[in-house]
């Protein structure tokens, strides 16, 4: 495993562990084993991020 995939492992981690506490703001797709999308809904409705993991690599969006 290279230093790219296990930095982006690394940060797949953080991030789903400091998701665990939202449960019911979290929604998560799966394209392909590696590709993902999770979606994160604030208690205000319209503040939402968003992180999509591609081909083109990881992308974290802040969505308001």
């Amino acid at each position: 495993m290279d230093a790219l995939k296990k930095w982006q492992l690394v940060l797949l981690l953080l991030v789903v562990s400091l998701l665990v506490g939202c449960k019911e703001a979290i929604e998560v797709w799966h394209t392909q084993p590696d590709y993902y999308r999770v979606s994160v809904t604030d208690q205000d409705p319209e503040k939402n991020q968003l992180i999509v993991r591609n081909n083109e690599g990881v992308r974290v969006s802040l969505i308001s």
